[in-house]
């Protein structure tokens, strides 16, 4: 989760830097078969489950690389699917005792 434009242009220009791996998590988040969260944790923590996609994304594109700072500057938190870490568990089907 970048916090800049910045923090995500390729190639690195600064320290400070998340690369454009969001992208991919977009992505991801189409597919039937995935099932993708990022946990808002540090800079975002994918979380990636091999089986039936449970929220998946509907978006009109085909070339995520081509995706935008902008776009997911205005559409994180549905792009993403962001989870609270409270939410982990429920993730997992595990129950606390």
């Amino acid at each position: 989760m970048p916090r800049t434009i910045w923090n995500q242009i390729t190639p690195r220009i600064n320290s400070d830097w998340n690369g454009d791996v969001w992208k991919a998590i977009v992505e991801c988040r189409t597919y039937d078969d995935i099932d993708t969260y990022t946990c808002i944790a540090d800079r975002g923590i994918g979380i990636i489950f091999k089986r039936n996609n449970r929220k998946k994304l509907l978006i009109d594109k085909t070339n995520f690389k081509k995706l935008t700072y902008k776009e997911y500057f205005f559409n994180h938190n549905h792009f993403m699917n962001l989870i609270n870490h409270n939410k982990i568990n429920e993730l997992f089907n595990v129950q606390k005792f």
